[in-house]
């Protein structure tokens, strides 16, 4: 599904400041892998992703997705692959738009662009149910602009437009960082739901401890640019936020929690 082979991203080259964002990461992320990102600041998390996305552009190695190597390609030759969250819920939307015309505009993705946005009665009932699953209400505010919601609504709504056609990868970079805790839970909830009822291949950042023992099938714990542990099978299974920050110990890496 994915490959990454020695995949090495330096700022600053050749000066004081010069920083190994990624240093010869290799990692391969298999179809259907649910894969927890953790790390401290400035581990490489976000990195990765971007690097994966194609918003940045690495100085060595190379990254395959689907047996293509996309290396070379920009993000947005790369957005027929990849869903995209970010941390802040009013990104990826317009916010003086509707709910049900952002959704189009998701729902067409890929299609040959046009500035009519009508939708058929079957695509209004495909949406409609496809909210409906968020379990909101928000079927019932199909014509609010989507500015108006709360941004755990917003959250959810942009989870769904990023999933609406099935990606082969979404990248969620903290995507609930920014909401209270009782709507990071509803998005979390609703983000493994999503992921597990359409058989999607995810990565999610994060620099939770509690998501990173909850979530996901397989945890990559992030450090200094480098893949510090990675962590799948029986082992995923049965951690503990305990044995994590022990594994963290063990390699002299320190976080606040």
């Amino acid at each position: 599904m994915i490959k990454i082979e020695n995949a090495s991203k330096v700022f600053a080259k050749g000066t004081p400041n010069e920083v190994y964002a990624l240093k010869n990461v290799t990692l391969t992320i298999q179809k259907g892998d649910f894969v927890i990102v953790i790390g401290t600041n400035g581990s490489g998390k976000s990195t990765l992703l971007n690097a994966i996305a194609g918003t940045l552009m690495l100085d060595e190695g190379r990254i395959q997705i689907n047996n293509e190597d996309v290396t070379k390609l920009p993000d947005f030759k790369r957005a027929k692959y990849i869903g995209r969250v970010f941390q802040n819920p009013f990104s990826g939307t317009a916010p003086n738009m509707t709910v049900a015309e952002n959704l189009q505009l998701a729902y067409l993705r890929g299609e040959k662009k046009s500035l009519a946005l009508a939708m058929t009665s079957a695509q209004k009932k495909f949406l409609r149910e496809r909210v409906a699953e968020l379990r909101m209400g928000l079927e019932n505010r199909m014509d609010t602009p989507i500015g108006l919601l709360s941004g755990g609504q917003r959250q959810a709504l942009t989870l769904l437009m990023a999933t609406l056609k099935k990606p082969e990868i979404l990248l969620l970079d903290e995507h609930t960082a920014a909401l209270d805790p009782i709507s990071a839970e509803l998005v979390l909830v609703i983000t493994q739901e999503i992921i597990s009822k359409y058989h999607l291949t995810a990565l999610m950042v994060t620099h939770s401890m509690s998501y990173a023992t909850r979530f996901g099938n397989r945890v990559i714990m992030m450090n200094l640019g480098e893949v510090a542990c990675d962590i799948q099978g029986e082992e995923k299974q049965t951690l503990t936020e305990q044995t994590l920050l022990k594994r963290f110990e063990e390699r002299h890496i320190y976080i606040v929690i």
